[in-house]
């Protein structure tokens, strides 16, 4: 069975990973997360792990769809240093980022339309 090492601690082993998710070797596709707690038989501790996972990565840093929960990010939730992460400074960068994006494609946009009307 595969041992997921905590990089904070070597020797910790990545529980929830090895339990569950045996094959994850980068990381996890949150849909598979899904379908894992769906199917239930849960230990308790596992269930609201699994849920702050969800939590941050579908509320909080807005991640839709099929996207990667990194191991890492399972070992902090297992050993509670996800508490003390920057989640919301990761939130508020990805935010800034997509804005400016988005308003350089809409000021783009503007400039084009201008050019269309003249």
């Amino acid at each position: 069975m595969l041992k997921i090492l905590n990089i904070h601690n070597p020797l910790r082993v990545g529980y929830i990973l090895q339990r569950y998710f045996s094959d994850a070797t980068t990381g996890l596709i949150k849909s598979r997360l899904v379908q894992r707690f769906l199917m239930g038989n849960w230990e308790t501790q596992d269930v609201v792990q699994m849920a702050i996972l969800y939590f941050v990565h579908t509320l909080i840093l807005c991640q839709l769809g099929e996207t990667s929960i990194p191991i890492d990010e399972f070992l902090m939730v297992e050993d509670g240093s996800y508490q003390l992460y920057p989640w919301g400074q990761i939130a508020f960068t990805k935010l800034i980022n997509y804005s400016d994006k988005t308003s350089t494609f809409i000021n783009r946009c503007i400039i084009y339309l201008e050019f269309l009307m003249h």
